[in-house]
């Protein structure tokens, strides 16, 4: 049988690997939140992430497509929790 390496099929290999590296990292963020090991205050907001944007954006389009899917996959994970309302209002107040 023939291995099947062309560059689309690498590229969602790739893409599979990093969203699951991503996710693991969001939830292991989420569950340092909640245990208290990180501060809320530590979290980022709007002019973080521009400004975060904005360095990814200098060090090249490769750079700045990979933050944008972090911060996808950032938001899917978020907004697929139990009363994520409840959570953003936590983080608000903490």
């Amino acid at each position: 049988m023939r291995s099947c390496n062309s560059p689309r099929i690498e590229g969602l290999k790739f893409a599979y690997h990093e969203t699951l590296n991503a996710s693991t990292l969001i939830f292991q963020s989420i569950q340092k939140l909640i245990t208290g090991a990180v501060s809320s205050k530590e979290l980022g907001g709007v002019i973080s992430i521009v400004d975060i944007t904005a360095k990814a954006t200098e060090s090249g389009i490769a750079v700045l497509i990979l933050f944008t899917a972090l911060i996808s996959v950032n938001l899917g994970i978020l907004n697929l929790l139990p009363n994520s309302q409840a959570f953003k209002n936590w983080g608000e107040h903490h």
